[in-house]
């Protein structure tokens, strides 16, 4: 209902995201693609787009680059997804070569970004140098 730039509390959820955006208007809003294609209970991130298509929408239109897992009504600008990227697209990553991309895709999937250095596939500083740019 108010789209906008809102600052919420680290660990926020998109349920969270569109509730202090006013929530949705029902009458323009496709409550069965919002519940089928949008996970409320994702974290958000910083500097993450949240984008609700209205009905009639043509979602083709929507840009896809760097949506990760979301579906292509959730895009991220920017960001790159750990548990959908390509090796090249992680390679792009400060720190993060053949070799550490590698043990980023053999560690699929993530269910926190955390993961990345509990799992092993890049260490705490490199970790540091990239939370920024990563999402799942």
């Amino acid at each position: 209902k108010n789209p906008g730039v809102y600052s919420l509390p680290a660990g926020s959820r998109f349920g969270e995201a569109l509730e202090a955006a006013g929530g949705v208007q029902p009458d323009k809003v496709d409550s069965e693609y919002l519940s089928k294609q949008i996970n409320l209970a994702s974290e958000v991130r910083d500097g993450q787009k949240i984008y609700i298509p209205f009905q009639g929408d043509n979602l083709a239109t929507i840009p896809a680059s760097g949506i990760g897992s979301e579906p292509a009504s959730v895009y991220l600008t920017n960001l790159i997804s750990v548990n959908t990227a390509s090796s090249s697209q992680l390679d792009s990553l400060p720190g993060v070569g053949p070799a550490t991309s590698a043990k980023i895709i053999a560690a699929r999937p993530y269910g926190s970004l955390e993961e990345l250095v509990s799992k092993k596939a890049v260490s705490q500083s490199v970790y540091e140098k990239i939370k920024t740019l990563i999402t799942l």
